[in-house]
């Protein structure tokens, strides 16, 4: 499937950074990437990697240290400005703040590209602007002013611009950095959805690593001192790659769970027989007591649980003893303490 898809950004030998005081700071070098349509791509690394300078870069908005970065196939610096903003729609982090914008103002800027500046609205214009504005969630906001939102609403109208600009590659900087947790997920179900139903180009810089593996089709990750790592998310949580790539930043990534823990050395593990969704839960509440789980080797702990409003029992299982029993999994969670597990 992959194969098929249309190739809309690459880069060549490209080296990001900054330049200051005459001088250059490379952050990323030797850069082979390629996004494509019908894909979602999340950027994700720390602070100071070079993630937004990386976008700003494939956008046009700062000039490489080297090496080129090209759009269908041809180079960036051919193109003119109007011709860029048909093919590359960019929402970076800085909000609006002007007084006297309406919503549907602003939405309607990304129309500039096929109007011109003060350029008239025909019936199609004002069509992508209903539609953007509708697939954005804010068509009761378009007559509001822009001051008077939001900054996650804020952060909405510009998704909405960016969309009634229709452009084949869309390229957003913490597109869900304003948003509360169900925007974030109604955001990325969006942008998922535009690379299903209209093939659309997506790549978005994140730091909610979580939801990137729900969504993304492809994840890149950027770290200092490492090269860039493209692939696709499965497979870089199942061949350790993703675990590595954030060695040494005091987190470990658990392929089991699809998440990333605290690197600290559990007290005590135990056995858990319980049924889901139980279990998952459970796990949970022992991980956050230091406590881990297994069901590769016995321990000399079991708890035995079924469902929430049932009891669960601690046994001891070197002596086949029931070491304690709680009425329910609510009263185990709440009174869960590394304590229980101090004298197997």
């Amino acid at each position: 499937m992959l194969n098929e898809l249309r190739t809309t950004l690459t880069t060549h030998n490209l080296e990001i950074g900054y330049r200051k005081s005459g001088s250059a700071g490379s952050l990323q070098k030797n850069l082979q990437i390629a996004l494509r349509s019908g894909q979602l791509i999340a950027l994700i690394g720390p602070n100071g990697s070079g993630k937004s300078t990386l976008l700003r870069t494939l956008a046009g908005f700062e000039h490489p240290l080297s090496g080129e970065v090209h759009l269908f196939g041809k180079p960036a610096n051919h193109y003119s400005r109007n011709e860029w903003a048909r093919l590359v729609s960019v929402v970076l982090t800085e909000l609006p703040h002007a007084d006297k914008l309406t919503v549907s103002d602003l939405v309607a800027a990304g129309r500039s590209p096929y109007t011109g500046f003060g350029g008239r609205l025909n019936g199609a214009d004002r069509r992508k602007i209903s539609d953007a504005l509708k697939a954005s969630g804010i068509i009761h906001l378009k007559n509001q002013y822009i001051n008077q939102l939001s900054d996650g609403e804020k952060q909405r109208a510009l998704i909405a611009k960016s969309l009634a600009q229709d452009t084949p590659v869309i390229l957003l900087d913490e597109p869900a950095a304003f948003l509360d947790f169900p925007g974030r997920i109604r955001m990325m179900h969006l942008l998922k959805q535009l690379t299903r139903e209209r093939q659309k180009s997506i790549l978005i810089t994140t730091h909610d690593i979580n939801l990137a593996l729900q969504h993304a089709d492809q994840l890149w990750l950027v770290s200092q001192n490492k090269p860039l790592l493209a692939g696709i998310p499965e497979m870089l949580a199942l061949d350790g790659s993703l675990g590595t790539y954030f060695n040494g930043q005091q987190v470990d990534f658990d392929a089991t769970t699809g998440k990333f823990l605290i690197d600290e050395t559990p007290t005590t593990t135990v056995n858990l027989h319980a049924t889901e969704p139980l279990a998952f839960w459970l796990t949970q509440a022992l991980n956050r007591n230091q406590v881990s789980v297994t069901k590769a080797t016995p321990t000399p702990y079991l708890i035995k649980a079924t469902t929430l409003y049932e009891s669960v029992e601690l046994w001891n299982q070197n002596e086949n003893r029931l070491v304690k029993q709680w009425d329910t999994a609510t009263q185990f969670i709440e009174h869960l303490t590394i304590d229980l597990f101090s004298k197997p």
